[in-house]
C-alpha cells in the first residue's frame, strides 16, 4: 500500500480529519504550502528606524507631491501623539494625549496635499508636512473614524453621538456646515438607530459607498450628493468589528466578525472560506479583539490576532485569497500594519518596526515550524509502515503516529533539493505525520512525498 501527499496545503479545520485530503493541516505553524511544496515560512526584518517609546499604535502614509514627484511620508500615532520618520529618527509632529488607533485619510485643500487623523480624543488633526500638525479648522467634532467619497469627506465614531454620520462640503474638508437654499451643496448629518446598544465603530468607501460598521450591523450609504443619500441596510453574516481589521480589494471588503473572517462584496455579508481555520477563531480572546489588525498585501490577507488569553496580538492568520490557503504565524506581536513602498510594514507591541516577508528569522529570533496532516484510514484491517520517500532540502524531524505507536526519525539533508528514503516502523489501523525543523533551520519538502506499508492482517 502506498499514500501520497500530492500537494501540501494550509490549515483545514471545517470537519474530522478522516474525511481530510492528505495534504490537508489540521495544524500546522509557520510553514509555507506555496506551489504545493511544504517549506519554511519566511520571516520578517527588522526596520532602520529606531523603536519609537510609547509604542506604536497606528502606521500612516502621507503622500505629497512636490517638484514633480511623490514623497510618501511615514507616521506613527500612539497614546502621546503622532511622530513621523525622518533620517533623524521619530520626530514629534504634535503633542497631545489620545487613543493609539487612529483613522488616516489623504486628501487636499485648494489644491495643497494634506493629511487628516482621527483618533475620537484628539481634534482631528490637518497636516501639511510642516514641523507640526494642526487641529482640522471647521471640524464639528472628535471623530473617530473618516473616509472620502465623492470629493467629500466623512466622519463618526463620536463618544456622545453613537448613530451619527456626517459629511462636509464637497473639496472642503473645513466646513461641514450645511446649506439652507443649496442643501446638496453643504454639509450634513444622517443618524442610524439600531436600538440594540451599537455604536458607529468604522467608516469605509466601497463600490461608491459608505459602509457604516455598528457593533452587530452594517450599512451602506448609497448616493453621490445629500439630495440623493439613502441608507440600505447589508443583510448576511454581520456582527463586531475590529476597525483597524477591514481592509479591501476590488471585489470584497474584508473585515472580523464575531464568527471569524467576514467579507462584503456589494451585496451581503458572509463568512470567509468554508471553516478552514474555525478552530483558530474560537482561540480567540474576546475582550482582546477589538485590537485585531489586517492588511492586504500582494494577494494576500494579512490578520492579526490575539489568541489563548493574548492581551495583544500574538498570531497572524495569512490568507492567499486566490488559492483559499490559510496559513498561521507565530511568535511575534503585531500592533499594526501598513503596506507601503512595494513592503509592508510591521510594528510590534514594544514600538519596534519590521519589513513582514524578509529573512529567515523573526528579527533574529528562530522560526519554529511545524505542519501536521490529518489522521488517515488504512483501510480494512492494519498496516505495518516500511518507509516514507521524498524529495527534499534541509533539516527536519518527520513523525509518524499511529492509533498503536509513535515514532520520529530526525533526517539531515543539504541546501540542494535531493530524493531520500527514510526507513519507518510501527503499524496500525490511522496513521498522521508531523514534519517539523531543527532549532530554527529551514527545510522544504516537494509535493509527491509517499509513505509505504504493507497489509499486517
Amino acid at each position: 500500500m502506498e499514500y501520497r501527499i500530492d500537494r501540501f496545503q494550509g490549515l483545514s479545520q471545517a470537519g474530522d480529519d478522516l474525511i481530510m485530503p492528505g495534504g490537508c493541516a489540521p495544524e500546522a505553524e509557520n510553514v509555507s504550502t506555496e506551489d504545493g511544496r511544504l517549506s519554511v515560512a519566511r520571516g520578517f526584518r527588522r526596520h532602520a528606524a529606531p523603536p519609537l517609546a510609547g509604542g506604536i499604535g497606528t502606521l500612516a502614509a502621507f503622500h505629497q507631491r512636490r517638484e514633480g514627484e511623490t514623497v510618501r511620508r511615514l507616521v506613527a500615532v500612539n497614546k502621546e501623539g503622532v511622530w513621523e520618520l525622518t533620517e533623524a529618527g521619530w520626530q514629534a509632529r504634535y503633542l497631545g494625549a489620545g487613543a493609539e488607533r487612529a483613522s488616516a485619510l489623504n486628501y487636499q485643500k485648494a489644491g495643497a496635499d494634506i493629511l487628516l487623523l482621527a483618533d475620537g480624543v484628539r481634534p482631528v488633526l490637518k497636516w501639511d508636512g510642516g514641523a507640526q500638525m494642526e487641529p482640522l479648522p471647521g471640524c464639528p467634532h472628535p471623530f473617530g473614524q473618516l473616509t472620502l467619497n465623492y470629493e467629500r469627506v466623512w466622519g463618526s465614531a463620536v463618544a456622545n453621538e453613537p448613530d451619527a454620520v456626517y459629511w462636509s462640503r464637497a473639496f472642503n474638508p473645513e466646513d461641514w456646515s450645511g446649506d439652507a437654499e443649496r442643501p446638496d451643496a453643504g454639509g450634513g448629518t444622517v443618524l442610524i438607530p439600531t436600538w440594540n446598544g451599537g455604536r458607529v465603530k468604522a467608516l469605509k468607501t466601497f463600490l461608491g459607498d459608505v459602509l457604516v460598521f455598528k457593533d452587530e450591523d452594517l450599512f451602506r450609504i448609497v448616493g453621490t450628493y445629500p439630495g440623493n443619500y439613502e441608507v440600505v441596510r447589508v443583510h448576511g453574516v454581520v456582527g463586531p468589528v475590529a476597525p483597524m481589521s477591514i481592509a479591501w480589494t476590488a471585489g470584497a471588503c474584508y473585515f472580523l466578525g464575531e464568527d471569524g473572517l467576514c467579507a462584503y462584496d456589494g451585496v451581503t455579508a458572509q463568512l470567509v472560506g468554508g471553516g478552514e481555520a474555525k478552530r483558530l477563531y474560537e482561540r480567540v480572546n474576546r475582550p482582546s479583539a477589538q485590537g485585531a489588525v489586517s492588511a492586504l498585501y500582494k494577494g494576500r490577507l494579512h490578520l492579526a490576532l490575539p489568541l489563548d488569553g493574548a492581551t495583544h496580538n500574538n498570531a497572524l492568520l495569512e490568507v492567499d485569497l486566490a488559492r483559499g490557503q490559510y496559513l498561521l504565524k507565530t511568535g511575534f506581536t503585531v500592533n499594526c500594519f501598513l503596506a507601503l513602498d512595494d513592503a509592508l510594514l510591521m510594528a510590534d507591541a514594544d514600538g519596534r518596526l519590521h519589513v513582514y516577508g524578509a529573512g529567515d528569522s523573526y528579527a533574529g529570533a528562530k522560526i519554529d515550524a511545524f505542519w501536521r496532516g490529518p489522521w488517515q484510514q488504512m483501510g480494512a484491517g492494519a498496516g505495518r509502515f516500511t518507509q516514507l520517500n521524498m524529495f527534499a532540502s534541509g533539516a527536519m524531524d518527520i513523525t509518524l503516529e499511529t492509533d498503536r505507536s509513535r515514532m520520529t526519525r530526525r533526517v539531515m539533508l543539504g541546501e540542494r533539493m535531493r530524493p531520500a528514503c527514510v526507513p519507518l516502523s510501527g503499524s496500525g489501523r490511522r496513521f498522521r505525520l508531523t514534519i517539523r525543523n531543527i532549532d530554527g533551520g529551514r527545510f522544504a519538502v516537494a509535493p509527491g512525498l509517499t509513505i509505504s506499508a504493507e497489509r499486517d492482517d
